[in-house]
């Protein structure tokens, strides 16, 4: 009888050596039990839950998993689980309700420490690795300051890898005389774009800037575009309209991508403006957003998302503030090749994308040196043009008005002044004398309006500006500078 007994137990232990056992009253347990089985490289886990989702390490980044494709793992791994029962082990029969319990719970064990960043360390860095500055390429962790490559690491935190290799030897010659060809030879203009691949590449969205690439059809914008989305990786790039921007889940397709190209610039007249403007204003200025998803929890946190517009012509969106122009960069293509199209190019440079990879690095030094942006001189009669066509009342004020603490001005007269101004300018209406007042405080945010004592009369003046000269009264402006 007992050596009955002992073979009985040596094939109980033969059977826990190959099946799991679990305890299907403790999900928590289950969960990390499923996740040490098919999420653990060398000792380091390989999942993580992360701003309501969950991601798997791939070779050279972590990329989201569906919680379905999770949901079918579960089911398999518990199907094939042994449960302990008095005196045997039994196999587990999973229920939609255990699997639930599990994947929430898998939710808890791989979920990152608060205030977890793409790019950074889990836990801090492995001896010998940098805390920061790196970006994930196809052979390795590319330190950005010294150009030393590091081996790719799952305790790396990134949800998105270039798939070019870097190679401090490659050449970008073909590239860089293409974009001689395309912007005539501006350096400024090859500059600013050689920074912005830089910046992009590097993660960062301090600088708070918007590219805007303006030029005519075939003028070489689509293929800059297709340029640093195969330097990124595709996975790294999303390309929404511009009007999606004023939709419910508009913003759900920017969530963990370091780049949206905009391929066109075009609202028709029903979409709403404002909103546009506020998120173009959110998303560049790193602001903390609560962005909705479908059939899923809404994501809360600042987008790494660098925005790239591409248009024929420049935007035409309403901000009486000013504040999105001030954060665009303008580069502008006037030469087409419409006609006369090298359908061989697009290959050839995408051959070069070591050597551009090299270029972009090299750029994010010269910006870092420098510290910001500039602005080339090309670009900026066309930055002029899309202060006036986003902020007519910028453009009024500039015209017609002089500003100063002291100076004052009736608001029937400036109102007036307003409607005959914007019927020069060829608009239909010049609003309500309260959407008026709306953009001049929103243009000018110390304006004060005031209503003078019995001596003044009871007629409401604005403090802060009053009318020129050359005014359409023809009167002088009021009050101190």
């Amino acid at each position: 009888m007992r050596s009955d007994a002992h073979e009985i137990r040596a094939i109980l232990d033969q059977l826990e050596a190959m099946r799991p056992v679990i305890d299907p009253s403790d999900p928590m347990a289950t969960a990390e039990m499923f996740r040490d089985t098919h999420f653990q490289a060398g000792g380091d886990f390989t999942l993580f839950h992360w701003r309501g989702a969950f991601y798997a390490w791939k070779a050279t980044a972590y990329r989201p998993v569906p919680d379905d494709e999770l949901r079918c793992m579960i089911w398999r791994y518990l199907s094939g689980s042994l449960r302990r029962g008095k005196d045997e082990l039994t196999a587990v029969k999973p229920t939609p309700a255990m699997v639930d319990a599990t994947l929430d719970a898998l939710g808890a064990v791989a979920e990152l420490p608060g205030g977890a960043e793409t790019q950074s360390w889990i836990g801090g860095p492995p001896e010998g690795a940098p805390r920061g500055g790196l970006t994930a390429v196809a052979n390795g962790l590319l330190h950005l300051d010294s150009g030393v490559l590091h081996p790719a690491n799952p305790r790396f935190f990134n949800t998105s890898a270039s798939p070019v290799a870097y190679d401090p030897a490659a050449s970008a010659a073909g590239w860089t005389e293409f974009l001689g060809e395309v912007f005539c030879d501006d350096a400024e203009s090859v500059s600013l774009l050689q920074e912005w691949f830089g910046y992009v590449l590097s993660g960062r969205t301090d600088l708070q800037k918007i590219l805007l690439l303006i030029g005519p059809p075939r003028s070489g914008k689509s293929t800059i575009a297709r340029i640093v989305t195969a330097l990124l990786g595709p996975d790294a790039v999303t390309g929404p309209s511009l009007a999606s921007f004023a939709n419910p889940f508009g913003l759900q397709g920017l969530l963990d991508k370091p780049l949206a190209v905009i391929a066109e610039a075009r609202l028709g007249s029903r979409v709403d403006q404002h909103q546009i403007v506020e998120r173009l204003l959110s998303i560049s200025g790193e602001d903390f957003l609560s962005i909705p998803r479908k059939y899923a929890i809404d994501w809360t946190g600042r987008l790494p998302t660098r925005l790239m517009i591409l248009s024929n012509e420049l935007p035409r969106l309403g901000d009486a503030s000013s504040a999105l122009t001030r954060r665009f960069l303008v580069l502008q293509m006037t030469k087409s090749f419409l006609g006369r199209e090298d359908t061989r190019l697009a290959g050839r440079l995408l051959a070069a994308l070591p050597g551009i990879l090299r270029w972009s690095v090299e750029g994010l030094g010269l910006l870092k040196a420098r510290g910001r942006f500039v602005q080339p001189k090309s670009g900026e009669e066309l930055l002029a043009e899309l202060v006036e066509l986003t902020s007519p009342i910028a453009q009024f004020i500039a015209e017609r008005c002089l500003l100063g603490e002291h100076r004052e001005v009736s608001c029937a007269d400036l109102f007036t002044e307003w409607g005959l101004w914007k019927s020069g300018q060829g608009w239909e209406s010049a609003g309500t004398m309260a959407s008026f007042g709306r953009d001049l405080r929103a243009a000018i945010p110390r304006l004060k309006v005031i209503r003078p004592g019995s001596s003044g009369g009871r007629a409401r003046v604005y403090r802060g500006i009053a009318l020129a000269k050359q005014s359409s009264f023809g009167v002088v402006a009021g009050g101190r500078p």
